[in-house]
C-alpha cells in the first residue's frame, strides 16, 4: 500500500478525477484540472514523466497541457531537474488563479457585452421598443457591469488569503 495522501490512494485519485471534472465543466481540458490537483496535492514537485503516468497521458499530451498550464500560471516550472526531466508545481494562490482566468477569459469580451448592450438600448429606443423591453436591456447592462466589477474586486483580493475572503463573503451575506 502507498502512503497515505499520495498518488495511488483512493481519496487522492478522487479528489484528482473531481478537479478535473469541475475544469472540464469551466469550458477547460479536464486533464488541465487533473494535472493541477495532482500537483496541488502533491508535497513535492512532480515529474513530467510521472504526471504522465499518473495520469496515462501520452508524452505529446502532457507537454502541451504543462505548457498551456504554465501559460496560464497555474503551475511552475520547478527550477530542480534531472537530465531532460522537468519538475512542476501547482501555484498555491488560488485566488490569483481564478482571478487570472477571469482576467484572461472575461474581462475583454465583458467590456464589449456593456458596449454593445447599450448600442442595442440606444437602438432599441429609438425603434420604439416598450418600456419592458428597455428595462430588460437595462438589468442585462447591470449584470454585466456587475460581473465586470467582481474581476474588479477579484484583482483586489489577490493578496487575501481564502479564510480571510471565506469571512469578508459570510459577512455581506449575513447583511442580505
Amino acid at each position: 500500500m502507498s502512503n497515505p495522501g499520495q498518488q495511488g490512494d483512493a481519496w487522492f485519485d478522487e479528489a484528482v478525477s473531481v478537479v478535473g471534472e469541475v475544469i472540464g465543466f469551466w469550458g477547460f481540458k479536464e486533464n488541465h484540472g487533473r494535472i493541477w490537483a495532482l500537483l496541488f496535492l502533491s508535497a513535492e514537485p512532480v515529474s513530467t514523466s510521472t504526471i504522465r503516468d499518473a495520469l496515462l497521458l501520452s508524452k505529446g499530451a502532457t507537454s502541451m497541457l504543462l505548457s498551456e498550464l504554465e501559460d496560464w500560471r497555474v503551475i511552475v516550472q520547478d527550477p530542480k531537474q534531472q537530465g531532460r526531466e522537468r519538475f512542476y508545481t501547482a501555484n498555491q494562490n488560488l485566488i490569483e488563479m481564478i482571478v487570472r482566468v477571469m482576467e484572461r477569459r472575461e474581462s475583454d469580451m465583458l467590456e464589449q457585452i456593456v458596449e454593445r448592450l447599450v448600442d442595442v438600448q440606444t437602438n432599441a429606443k429609438n425603434s420604439g421598443a416598450s418600456a419592458q423591453q428597455i428595462t430588460a436591456l437595462q438589468e442585462m447592462v447591470d449584470l454585466a457591469n456587475m460581473v465586470k466589477q467582481l474581476v474588479s474586486i477579484g484583482q483586489k483580493m489577490q493578496q487575501r488569503n481564502i479564510k480571510e475572503l471565506s469571512g469578508l463573503l459570510r459577512a455581506i451575506d449575513a447583511m442580505l
